[in-house]
């Protein structure tokens, strides 16, 4: 348990961008929206009679009808891979976000080199998902460093503003020192105050006693200036 509190202590001080405003933490710290109904993608040999759907939508030499075509109601699947991928790597970014600018670069790297094949689109997909999360997190430090406002109608932090009652500049802080988090830290922390597991579970699973866990997440909440109840860590 040591071990996990002095890797946590360890983050670097330029890390560490300060707490934001205080705000009481409400029933859930962070809001999390279950995804979409999942479109059943069909996958087919790329030789085959019937081009898949993917094979049928990524085919042009246009990245703007091939935007067009995979946008409108999302028939690749890319909303729900996004939530995935943002929940594998325990990352406090809108999924949404990180959807809409997916797309974008599937259609670019589309036109530009070629459908990549039925067999490979699965890895395909996800890995462009993986840079446009890379560079949203690279924009938001830029907007942070340089200290930019956030508009208090801004919808890119929704996920932390819902629950905890931050304002979006707060919000923007929280989610970025959050994700540089190690983790040891970050992974049990999302599962309890993103994907509301139980603390119990979340506490076997990474090998934590219920009461260490506790600690660490209260730990944490403060020194990213939030304000909580202990009890409500059921």
């Amino acid at each position: 348990m040591a071990d996990i509190f002095d890797e946590y202590d360890s983050l670097a001080d330029e890390d560490y961008l300060g707490p934001g405003a205080e705000a009481e933490i409400s029933e859930s710290w962070f809001e999390w929206q279950p995804p979409p109904p999942r479109v059943t993608l069909e996958i087919e040999e790329t030789d085959s009679a019937q081009p898949s759907l993917a094979r049928k939508l990524l085919t042009s030499d246009s990245a703007r009808e091939i935007l067009e075509a995979i946008w409108d109601g999302d028939p690749l699947d890319i909303h729900p891979r996004a939530i995935d991928v943002c929940a594998d790597l325990a990352m406090l970014v809108d999924a949404e976000r990180v959807c809409c600018r997916a797309l974008a670069q599937i259609a670019a790297e589309a036109a530009m080199e070629g459908y990549c094949g039925d067999r490979l689109f699965p890895a395909f997909a996800n890995a462009r998902i993986a840079e446009a999360l890379d560079g949203i997190l690279d924009e938001d430090w830029s907007e942070e460093r340089l200290g930019l406002p956030v508009d208090s109608f801004d919808e890119r932090y929704r996920l932390i503003t819902l629950g905890s009652g931050l304002n979006a500049s707060d919000a923007r802080r929280v989610s970025l020192t959050f994700n540089k988090l190690p983790d040891p830290t970050r992974r049990p922390l999302y599962a309890v105050l993103v994907q509301n597991k139980p603390l119990a579970e979340v506490a076997t699973k990474f090998d934590l006693t219920k009461d260490a866990l506790k600690e660490l997440i209260t730990k944490v909440l403060v020194r990213l200036g939030v304000r909580h109840d202990p009890g409500d860590l059921a």
